[in-house]
């Protein structure tokens, strides 16, 4: 997430990545992290580049 926050995209990568890893997470954790990933798409904090799903 950090990293793609740095670059402002989010893309097929970052989806392989992130869907990897949300199943080691608490559920809080993962509710923590997906609000943040809304959020920043949301206010245009990162660039969506994939037509896939998001994770």
């Amino acid at each position: 997430m950090e990293r793609a926050l740095s670059a402002r995209q989010w893309g097929d990568a970052q989806a392989r990545e992130l869907a990897a890893s949300v199943p080691l997470l608490t559920q809080q954790q993962q509710v923590d992290l997906l609000r943040r990933l809304s959020v920043a798409i949301n206010e245009g904090q990162l660039q969506v580049e994939t037509r896939g799903p998001l994770f």
